[in-house]
C-alpha cells in the first residue's frame, strides 16, 4: 500500500495563488521518515521541542517559534529540508493562479462548471487525484494508494470526498480513498505543508515579483518546486483556456480521468 500526504497553502478567500502539494511514499519508508522527522524536532539545539512544524509559523516567528532566533529557525528549516531532499518521497502538487481563473469569460467559466472544474479547489483536486493514480499505476504497478489530507472544515471536506468517491468508482483497483488527519500526528503532512508553502512563495515571486522575504524558504526546495511546476500541475490563463477548448471539443468526455 502507498500513502499520499497533502496540504494546501493560501487556500483561502483572497489568495492570488492556490496550491495543494504533497508526497507519495511506501509505508515502511514513511515510518522511517516519521522517526527521523521527530528526532530533528526533538534535538537539544532548539529552545524547546515544537509539537509540530508549521512553515508559516517558523517563517514569521509565530506560535511555537515566537521566541526562536532567526538562526535557530533557519537551522530547523534546513535540517527538515535536507531530510526531505534525501528521501525517496515523490513530490506532487497543483498550482492555480486565482487571478487568471477570475479573468476567464463567463462562457469559459460555464464550460469549466459543466465538469465541476470552476474553482481552485476543484481544479487542484482533479489534478492531485489524477496524478496520484497515474504515478501509482506507472511507478508502483500492482499497488494501491490512500491519501491523507490535513484537516479541513466540514463544508470543504465534503468536496474532497465528492471527488474521491468519483475516482474510487472508476479506479478502485488503484485508488483506495481519502481521509483527513491531524498534522501533529502525521509528520508527512508537516512535510507537505513545507512543500505547499514553498511552492506558493515561489509562484508569487515568479509570477508577481513578490520577493521571498527576509526568511528564505525557496532555495531549500528549488529542485522539488520546479519539478512540481513542470509536471503539468500549473493552471495559469493559458492552461485554463486550453482546458476549456478540450472540454468544448469533447463535451461528453470524462474529465475525471
Amino acid at each position: 500500500m502507498l500513502f499520499g500526504f497533502f496540504d494546501g497553502s493560501s487556500t483561502h478567500a483572497g489568495g492570488r495563488v492556490w496550491t495543494i502539494c504533497g508526497w507519495i511514499g511506501q509505508r515502511d519508508f514513511l515510518e522511517q521518515f516519521d522517526n527521523e522527522w521527530k528526532l530533528i524536532l526533538n534535538k537539544k539545539d532548539w529552545p524547546r521541542s515544537p509539537r509540530e512544524f508549521r512553515t508559516y509559523d517558523c517563517v514569521h516567528k509565530y506560535g511555537e517559534f515566537q521566541d526562536w532566533s532567526f538562526a535557530e529557525r533557519l537551522a530547523l528549516l534546513g535540517d527538515l529540508a535536507t531530510l526531505i531532499s534525501k528521501s525517496n518521497l515523490l513530490a506532487l502538487g497543483s498550482i492555480v493562479i486565482v487571478d487568471d481563473l477570475n479573468r476567464l469569460e463567463p462562457a469559459e467559466l460555464s464550460t469549466l462548471q459543466s465538469q465541476a472544474l470552476a474553482t481552485p479547489l476543484e481544479l487542484s483536486l482533479q489534478y492531485v487525484f489524477q496524478q496520484t493514480i497515474v504515478k501509482t499505476r506507472d511507478i508502483f504497478p500492482g499497488e494501491k494508494i490512500f491519501i491523507l489530507f490535513d484537516q479541513e472544515p466540514n463544508f470543504l471536506a465534503e468536496r474532497y470526498f465528492a471527488f474521491s468517491n468519483r475516482y474510487q468508482k472508476s479506479f478502485g483497483h488503484v485508488f483506495e480513498g481519502i481521509a483527513f488527519g491531524d498534522s501533529k500526528a502525521f509528520t508527512p503532512i508537516q512535510a507537505a505543508d513545507m512543500l505547499a508553502y514553498s511552492t506558493y512563495r515561489y509562484e508569487l515571486q515568479r509570477r508577481f515579483g513578490e520577493e521571498d522575504g527576509d526568511f528564505p524558504v525557496i532555495p531549500a526546495f528549488t529542485r522539488l518546486i520546479t519539478s512540481v511546476a513542470a509536471d503539468g500541475g500549473g493552471y495559469d490563463l493559458e492552461a485554463l483556456k486550453k482546458l476549456v477548448v478540450v472540454i468544448k471539443e469533447n463535451p461528453s468526455g470524462n474529465f475525471w480521468v
